[in-house]
């Protein structure tokens, strides 16, 4: 998924910790060693293609305090979903309404980040390959959001890349030049934007 392009300058402007992981990682009492968990999203593509490479298959992006993982998956069709794992091993699918589930598009939706309350925060890609932030309660209401200034073509928009305990969203969006600025999500859905002093403002990436 094209979310990859913007994840690299998410962790070198913003410093948002929602790397992708090879695989889950559970730690278990300091001074025991860590047990490796290995596994795939059901529904998940088992075969890479053209379409969706090297994004194809499972994809977990962070854990929260209780061992609750987030992430997403690409399906046999290309189309990616977010996922939820409990530590138990439960999965729990879901998409945004309105990303673009086409088959063979590469678009959908995509959850990056989580609390220790079970809030999730994370992006979803349209039919017309426009972001779209979302924030995902524990009960599954969801609600997309966009940045004053985000831009409406296609590789602009809003990613929400990062959720604290009190409902607070972090990323980017991409305005009509093309150029990245960070924004800050209040949990009532007041956005603001975040342009330190010294920020290079041009028609490109600013990462």
């Amino acid at each position: 998924m094209k979310f990859r392009i913007f994840a690299v300058c998410l962790v070198a402007s913003l410093t948002i910790a929602a790397h992708p992981l090879a695989s889950a990682q559970q730690d278990v009492t300091e001074g025991h060693k860590s047990k490796l968990v290995k596994f795939d999203a059901p529904g998940a593509a088992k075969k890479s293609t053209k379409a969706c490479a090297p994004d194809c298959g499972t994809f977990a992006y962070t854990i929260n305090d209780l061992g609750v993982i987030v992430g997403y998956y690409t399906d046999p069709h290309v189309v990616p979903h977010g996922f939820l794992r409990t530590p138990d091993g439960h999965f729990t699918s879901f998409n945004a309404p309105g990303d673009g589930e086409g088959a063979g598009l590469n678009q959908g939706t995509v959850a990056i980040a989580i609390n220790n309350v079970g809030v999730i925060a994370g992006q979803f890609e349209d039919s017309k390959d426009i972001y779209h932030g979302f924030i995902r309660e524990p009960d599954g209401k969801l609600t997309p959001f966009d940045a004053p200034g985000a831009g409406t073509a296609a590789n602009q928009g809003t990613i929400a890349s990062s959720i604290n305990l009190e409902g607070a969203a972090l990323g980017i969006y991409v305005d009509q030049g093309n150029t990245q600025h960070g924004f800050l999500r209040s949990h009532d859905g007041v956005i603001s934007t975040i342009d330190p002093t010294g920020s290079y403002i041009s028609g490109i990436p600013a990462c």
